[in-house]
């Protein structure tokens, strides 16, 4: 897994024969990337090696849609996000699962009340929020709309993967916070000596799993500052509570 940075990339420059020779077979862009710069985004998808990058996206979207279908499920697909719409196919299709973003969870929650009160019969195994800090008040919300027992909340990165993931019973117990560390994943919280921090104190978050990417295209300096000893870090701040559960600052 390579994720790509913003400044090294020659927009136009790269003829899509050659695409194929330069870019690995998956590659992310970090949110950096993404926003840093408009002007640049949009003529770096304007161009040839921009065209390959949808092409690569467009592929791991099948492989999103076909995994359950793998397992003997299906996936809904609509042509875009409305907010009354995804109620109303929650509460009328056997859909189990649910994954959004913070901000999607704020516009179905402002949706009309009949538009909620139909989503309520959802047959829901879990709901996952993940991208941003889904706010404590957002959780309660949710919990009470969908029910208990549902809702996940996880941390990660595009360099670390999913680090955390708060649980449904801790939703409403732990407030705040991003959970335990998420299956095969280890956690350190490190002082500025490098130490490892006590519980309740406030240090830098490495993480350590088979989820983590190879490094920044093409940016060695970028990779080694990134990696300690096979442990990643973007530069988040946390604390992790006497019981081990994790709180970004």
């Amino acid at each position: 897994l390579v994720a790509l940075q913003r400044d090294n990339l020659e927009i136009g420059n790269v003829a899509p024969q050659d695409v194929s020779k330069q870019l690995p077979a998956w590659s992310i862009l970090t949110s950096a990337y993404l926003f840093r710069d408009a002007d640049h985004l949009n003529a770096f998808f304007a161009g040839p090696l921009g065209a390959e990058m949808k092409q690569m996206a467009e592929e791991q979207l099948k492989v999103k849609i076909l995994a359950p279908v793998f397992f003997g499920g299906y996936a809904e697909i609509i042509d875009r996000f409305e907010p009354e719409e995804v109620l109303a196919r929650l509460g009328s299709q056997h859909i189990t699962g649910f994954f959004a973003v913070p901000t999607h969870f704020h516009a179905l929650l402002s949706a009309s009340a009949a538009a909620l009160g139909a989503s309520r019969k959802a047959p829901l195994k879990a709901v996952i929020s993940n991208a941003a800090a889904l706010p404590q008040a957002m959780k309660e919300r949710l919990v009470a709309h969908f029910g208990p027992g549902l809702l996940h909340e996880t941390y990660g990165s595009t360099e670390a993967g999913i680090v955390s993931n708060l649980r449904p019973p801790d939703q409403l117990r732990k407030l705040q916070c991003v959970g335990q560390p998420f299956p095969c994943t280890e956690v350190e919280l490190r002082r500025r000596d490098g130490g490892v921090c006590n519980a309740d104190e406030v240090g830098e978050l490495f993480s350590r799993s088979p989820y983590l990417f190879n490094g920044y295209w093409e940016r060695p300096q970028e990779t080694a500052e990134s990696f300690r000893d096979g442990w990643v870090t973007v530069g988040d701040l946390a604390r992790r509570d006497a019981e081990g559960y994790l709180y970004i600052v």
